[in-house]
């Protein structure tokens, strides 16, 4: 299914009955979850602290790095990310804005989100690629990503950023689970009349959720034995193996909630599981992004 707020023949699907407009007013009769304050409070403190983060990475002596400079990029995905994942989700459950009152605000910010959700997967496999070569492939590191060639490669992450938003299913917000669903009518699942036959599941995400899984394994996995060897041959005495490692490490965080993140929400969009999980979800993306 394509997104229904660029191809008009795909919304009908997206529509909600008299009784699901009903529900909602039940919806946002309710007191807003303490989640919701938890998120908008955490989201702005995050990008005020990310930005002069992004601003001492822009510094010559690391942006000259082809390391800093993906990581860079990802921190300016990271911000706007935050925007969906987190703000929006808090004002959201603190105005108790349900998904039938208000749809194609929900999937305007859902499109955003899942798409900066996949350029975030997109530019952390690079990141992990980039530090794959860097300790194993040196000649092949330095022709791939010497000087500017880096940004030819993070032109990669906008072209998948685009097709997700512009060709594949949107997220649309929970009110009682706090967080983002393809399944629109998640929160009126009790009605009999929500009971619909539309496969709402998206299998471009999930299929880019498997390979970030993959990706991230195989490439840590084998960055780490190397790394290893590498140590034990160059001995704790070398700075430059220090500085290398401390890298690595800072790279591998980032690249770890990543891909637990990932692996979580595969699970939780085709098996259910406890409301805990749902927050879980969303603590180890707001983790990531610390």
């Amino acid at each position: 299914m394509l997104n229904p707020l660029f191809f008009p023949e795909y919304y009908n699907h997206y529509i909600c009955n008299i009784d699901e407009l009903n529900y909602s007013v039940e919806l946002s009769n309710q007191k807003p979850d303490i989640m919701a304050y938890v998120l908008l409070i955490a989201g702005i403190i995050f990008i005020v602290i990310y930005i002069p983060c992004i601003l001492v990475m822009l510094k010559n002596e690391f942006f000259n790095n082809s390391c800093y400079k993906i990581m860079v990029f990802l921190s300016l995905i990271d911000v706007s990310a935050v925007m969906a994942s987190s703000i929006a989700t808090g004002i959201l459950g603190i105005l108790r804005t349900p998904y039938c009152f208000s749809p194609k605000l929900h999937l305007a910010i859902g499109s955003f989100g899942v798409s900066i959700w996949c350029a975030t997967c997109a530019t952390a496999t690079i990141l992990a690629f980039n530090r794959f070569l860097d300790t194993t492939y040196k000649s092949l590191y330095f022709k791939l990503f010497d000087g500017k060639k880096t940004f030819i490669w993070l032109i990669l992450p906008i072209i998948y950023f685009l097709y997700f938003f512009f060709f594949t299913c949107p997220f649309a917000f929970s009110q009682i689970y706090m967080s983002w669903f393809f399944n629109p009518y998640q929160d009126y699942l009790e009605l009999e009349k929500s009971r619909r036959d539309t496969d709402f599941h998206s299998i471009p995400h999930t299929i880019n959720n498997f390979l970030i899984i993959i990706f991230m394994i195989l490439g840590y996995g084998a960055m780490l034995l190397t790394l290893s060897k590498k140590s034990s041959m160059v001995g704790t005495s070398s700075n430059t193996s220090n500085v290398i490692v401390k890298v690595q490490i800072q790279v591998f965080i980032i690249c770890f909630f990543v891909f637990a993140a990932a692996l979580l929400y595969v699970y939780m969009q085709f098996f259910p599981v406890p409301p805990i999980l749902y927050t879980c979800n969303s603590s180890l993306y707001l983790q990531y992004l610390q």
